[in-house]
């Protein structure tokens, strides 16, 4: 895992990155409308408003494939640019998340502990061992208030109002980053009608962790469902815990994957790993999403890819240490290590 330092080093650049990508879009194609009720897609920013509008394959694809994006006209944008067509996790209607956070949740974790350190009672009296940082939900919450400030309880009542006052005709896609994943998963229960394609991209909850969503049950209202992973680097915090929907009942399929390496659009491994910020704009999984959406919209099925399932007390022993080794890589930049041991 890169540490802190390098990240750091790093960081200006992607954010760079970032902001190019949300530049200008290419011209646009002439619609593809063919009479039949259009599909509208809804994709949204995760964790620092990062960071779907670099998806600029999926949106280019989108948009000649005749989807709309309500973000724009609902707005009052003029859709030039990338960024107008994805909203923040926390707002259908807002332009950004509303405030500004360091894009280096190693910055806040170490922050949390370190105020834990002087204070009576801390936090960390709490902590039995290393394992105990990424399940304490006390220090999860502490960490979590200097990230996600407020809640998603705005999108969800201005998404679910939206959709369900849409011509039940009319396909929907949502597709979701970090933050944006756990608001889209969230909204589906208040849906009346069916939902064509959904992607949760390294979907990270209220907690930080993506062990809370993974209890979350993927409704038959799905049409398909799309999830990727990576489990390199935080975030979310329990980055090497299984990013997998179990209970999932989407009805043409549950295409649920980690990708740890950076992928060509023909699947080609780049040689470098897949970060938290980097993976909805990966090549090959825009190329993906984009094959599948194509494909449901002519009607068809798009096939599921299956892999096998490890016995139960294997998967229960890799858990365990996954743990244990994302616990002692968060104690290795923090102050207070000793307390647990070297």
């Amino acid at each position: 895992m890169p540490s802190a330092k390098s990240f750091k080093r790093r960081l200006p650049i992607l954010l760079l990155l970032a902001f190019l990508s949300a530049g200008p879009l290419a011209p646009a194609p002439a619609w593809a409308g063919s009479g039949s009720a259009p599909t509208v897609a809804i994709l949204v920013n995760g964790f620092g408003d990062c960071c779907a509008q670099r998806m600029v394959a999926l949106i280019n694809a989108l948009r000649g494939l005749g989807v709309k994006f309500p973000t724009v006209s609902i707005r009052k944008l003029d859709g030039k640019m990338y960024i107008h067509h994805v909203t923040p996790w926390n707002s259908f209607t807002g332009l950004d998340q509303g405030f500004l956070v360091n894009l280096d949740p190693q910055f806040y974790v170490q922050k949390a502990m370190t105020d834990s350190l002087s204070q009576p009672g801390s936090l960390l009296d709490k902590l039995g061992n290393a394992s105990d940082l990424t399940t304490n939900d006390d220090l999860m919450e502490k960490i979590m208030s200097m990230v996600r400030k407020g809640s998603d309880a705005q999108f969800l009542e201005e998404v679910s109002d939206y959709l369900n006052k849409l011509d039940p005709e009319i396909q929907v896609i949502l597709i979701g980053h970090s933050f944006g994943a756990d608001s889209i998963m969230s909204v589906l229960e208040r849906l009346n009608n069916d939902i064509l394609f959904v992607a949760a991209l390294d979907t990270v909850g209220a907690l930080g962790q993506r062990r809370t969503n993974t209890s979350v049950t993927v409704p038959s209202k799905v049409g398909y469902f799309y999830s990727r992973w990576q489990e390199n680097e935080m975030f979310p915090f329990d980055y090497l815990v299984g990013g997998k929907f179990k209970d999932c009942q989407a009805r043409l399929g549950c295409n649920q994957n980690v990708q740890n390496a950076a992928r060509a659009k023909d699947g080609k491994n780049l040689g470098k790993k897949l970060t938290h910020v980097e993976l909805p704009y990966d090549p090959f999984i825009q190329q993906e999403m984009i094959g599948i959406i194509s494909q449901l919209l002519k009607g068809e099925t798009p096939a599921v890819p299956t892999a096998a399932a490890p016995a139960p007390k294997e998967e229960a022993k890799k858990e365990a240490k996954k743990e244990e080794g994302m616990a002692s890589k968060l104690l290795k930049s923090f102050p207070g290590k000793g307390l647990f041991g070297d």
